[in-house]
Parts: C-alpha cells; structure tokens; sequence
C-alpha cells in the first residue's frame, strides 16, 4: 500500500471471500471456520488500510 501510494498510484484493493481456505474440519465432516477468526481478519485489514490512507470500502 506504501508503495502504490509513493508511486502516486491509485487502486482498487479488493479481498476475497472471508471463508477461503484456512478452514477446519468439523467432527461432521463439514469444512467451518470460526467467527471470531473472520472477525480479526477483516478488523485486521481494517486498521492496516486506515493506517496507511487506504480505509476498505464496501
């Protein structure tokens, strides 16, 4: 981001879908993710954005 911003740049930042990959087997066999994981995730790229001028939108 630091760098896209330097070289006057301006981009779409876009994520994917919060529950591909990382994913835990359930006792049922499903593939699931805890809540509170995708939770921190997107917190996480929340303050990283902000912090550097770039805040996610939606």
């Amino acid at each position: 981001m630091r760098a896209t911003k330097a070289a006057g740049r301006s981009v779409v930042w876009a994520t994917d879908d919060p529950m591909h990959g990382n994913t835990l087997k359930a006792s049922t066999g499903y593939k699931t993710r805890p809540f509170d994981r995708i939770l921190s995730e997107v917190k996480t790229l929340h303050r990283g954005g902000r912090g550097r001028g770039s805040p996610p939108r939606r």
